[in-house]
């Protein structure tokens, strides 16, 4: 795991990427993110914050993700979690869950959609449905425009 080097660009471009790729991936194999997390009793790793509450796109520009994260978060009943990524990106994109029965925090939850993510679209019970569920895409891609206008 790590950068690309291209051999045929020389050993300067070489050892330029082995530097990003040690500062990127410690001695232990941990991808330092930029996230905050702690592993959880059952072994998961549960991403609890991050060191910097910035993303720096690109072309400089400072993007604060809290408020768009949770933006969309009250927009939408059935989203539990956003996550923005986006740092030296063209470009930001936002992972979305779904709000699953069993999932606390601690340990994922089971395929099926809790109560409050149920009343989005009735017809549509576990979350592999969503994915592909009309009424699901619109409700998400209009809580991720409005975060967009706001």
């Amino acid at each position: 795991m790590g950068y690309l080097a291209q051999p045929d660009f020389g050993d300067a471009h070489v050892q330029s990427i082995q530097k990003k790729t040690a500062e990127a991936i410690d001695a232990d194999g941990w991808l330092h993110s930029g996230d905050k997390g702690m592993l959880t009793k059952s072994g998961m790793l549960k991403i609890t914050g991050r060191f910097k509450e910035l993303i720096i796109g690109d072309g400089g520009e400072n993007i604060a993700p809290v408020p768009i994260e949770d933006h969309i978060k009250a927009s939408c009943d059935g989203i539990n979690e956003v996550m923005m990524i986006g740092d030296k990106r063209k470009f930001n994109v936002a992972l979305v869950t779904l709000k699953a029965v069993g999932a606390n925090g601690e340990v994922p939850g089971s395929d099926d959609l809790d109560a409050g993510a149920k009343r989005v679209n009735p017809e549509v019970t576990t979350i592999s449905a969503a994915l592909d569920d009309k009424v699901w895409i619109d409700v998400v891609t209009k809580a991720i425009t409005s975060a967009n206008n706001n």
